[in-house]
């Protein structure tokens, strides 16, 4: 099942859909995904640190939630006995930039 919610997730990501580019409060966006996954509760020994920023960003609203849930889900999924996941997030020539940091094992 995980496999293949897998592929459907990358044809999907993959089909070229027409953009629905909106303004977005990045902090807000961030903080209403990071708690959907309610970390510390269901993930006890992961420590979450995010430090929300006023940040206005134009994106595709759906297309970079399922970024951000792909990449915390394998950041969660890399720290089985726990660690630390920090979301941050800043401007940068006019660009918005999320940084996503875990303590998990890494890939070689």
């Amino acid at each position: 099942m995980r496999i293949k919610r897998i592929i459907r997730s990358l044809l999907d990501f993959a089909r070229s859909k027409e953009s629905k580019i909106k303004k977005i409060n990045l902090a807000v966006f961030l903080k209403n995904i990071l708690e959907s996954f309610s970390i510390q509760k269901i993930f006890k020994k992961i420590k979450l640190e995010f430090e929300p920023k006023v940040l206005i960003v134009f994106a595709d609203e759906e297309k970079l939630h399922q970024v951000i849930v792909n990449v915390v889900l394998n950041a969660v999924q890399a720290m089985p006995d726990g660690g630390k996941l920090k979301v941050e997030m800043e401007r940068e020539n006019k660009k918005g930039i999320i940084k996503i940091i875990d303590t998990g094992v890494g890939i070689p």
